[in-house]
């Protein structure tokens, strides 16, 4: 939660069917991450300007929790 948090992360939520991430006005996450998951077709895709959804059958808590850690790692700026 502290590093969605740090990253500009409003809202998150996802399902067995995919999820959606809510980001704050201007968050601070890296970009080229966010452009390279979105061109990857991974089956993420913005929804307007501060929504990240991801449609992907995720029937398992376990399989949400590490798609979520794996998302929040890549969109997280390393400290250079």
């Amino acid at each position: 939660k502290l590093r969605a948090q740090n990253i500009g992360i409003k809202k998150i939520d996802f399902g067995r069917r995919g999820g959606r991430v809510d980001f704050h006005p201007q968050p601070s996450l890296n970009t080229n991450e966010l452009i390279a998951l979105l061109q990857a077709g991974l089956g993420y895709r913005m929804d307007g300007e501060s929504c990240l959804r991801l449609v992907d059958e995720m029937p398992d808590a376990s399989d949400r929790f590490d798609t979520l850690e794996d998302l929040l790692e890549r969109l997280t700026l390393s400290e250079q």
